[in-house]
């Protein structure tokens, strides 16, 4: 199922992520290059999460999640307030989730 979930509302700290330095990918030049698409075509791609007892947990789609939350940020635009998401009805196990977002 696809829903369209505000971007403030995904914990993507839940799992995680294969990429050592975090920060620095925000900045990299592949992140201004996903925003600037996202900026001029809307966002592609749903990002996965599931939904638990909290919310939402990101699963997938951790750099087009980020990249609508710069965007928000830097623009104030509500258009990047919210995010397309894949969402898993049924509550995955942690590991089955790990694998699936590796």
């Amino acid at each position: 199922m696809l829903l369209r979930l505000p971007v403030a509302e995904i914990r993507a700290d839940d799992l995680a992520r294969d990429r050592a330095d975090l920060a620095a990918e925000l900045r990299a030049p592949e992140m201004e290059e996903l925003k600037q698409s996202i900026r001029n075509l809307g966002q592609k791609e749903p990002v996965s999460v599931v939904q638990t007892a909290e919310g939402y947990a990101l699963t997938s789609g951790w750099r087009r999640l980020n990249a609508l939350r710069l965007l928000h940020e830097e623009t104030g635009d509500t258009r990047f307030a919210l995010v397309t998401a894949r969402v898993e009805v049924a509550a995955a196990e942690r590991l089955e989730r790990y694998v699936e977002m590796v």
